[in-house]
């Protein structure tokens, strides 16, 4: 996967927000889900594929370990749970933790 990373990079040397500094970040947000390919071995194929748009370390927004670009980092605000229903969400998974 690093080796992936590093020939985006190099393709993408600067941010794709500000168009002034290099890019040192790719966006983290899951953009799809791969199928799994039977003519493919496991250890090569990847579970997801991320947005991967070109970052600098201003314009990249953190969330825990992940880097977002703004569009996305908008969204993920948008689709996170109200604090109520993350509540129950949360009560249901751990639940199943422990039984």
């Amino acid at each position: 996967m690093g080796q992936v990373v590093g020939q985006i990079m190099e393709r993408s040397k600067m941010c794709g927000v500000c168009k002034k500094r290099p890019s040192t970040r790719l966006c983290d947000f899951v953009v799809d889900y791969n199928n799994f390919m039977f003519d493919v071995p496991m250890s090569q194929q990847s579970k997801y594929e991320t947005c991967s748009f070109p970052l600098c370390d201003e314009c990249a927004k953190k969330f825990g370990n992940s880097d977002f670009c703004p569009y996305h980092a908008k969204l993920l605000r948008k689709i996170q749970l109200p604090e109520d229903m993350q509540l129950i969400a949360n009560a249901v998974k751990y639940d199943d933790l422990f039984k």
